[in-house]
């Protein structure tokens, strides 16, 4: 973790990024990023991708996934006709 100071610049304020972190997630100079606040309103999140809403498959934590994966292999069948009565 760095510190970084935010400054001006024209009529925006700014903040660095450190080399190693453009180095790591691939973002360069001209690079399209998104920026948007963390739901608890702490931390500003830089992206290369767009938020995705909270109701996003891609959220979910990969140990969920594969519960789930886990799940409806034993138990599929059985869910889609508890779905049909």
């Amino acid at each position: 973790m760095l510190l970084q100071k935010v400054f001006t610049v024209g009529n925006s304020d700014v903040v660095a990024i450190p080399s190693d972190v453009k180095k790591k997630t691939g973002i360069s100079k001209g690079s399209n990023v998104y920026i948007y606040a963390s739901e608890d309103n702490q931390s500003i999140i830089i992206s290369k991708t767009k938020k995705q809403s909270k109701n996003d498959a891609s959220q979910l934590s990969p140990e969920f996934v594969k519960w789930l994966e886990d799940f409806n292999n034993m138990y599929g069948e059985a869910m889609v006709e508890l779905s049909k009565k």
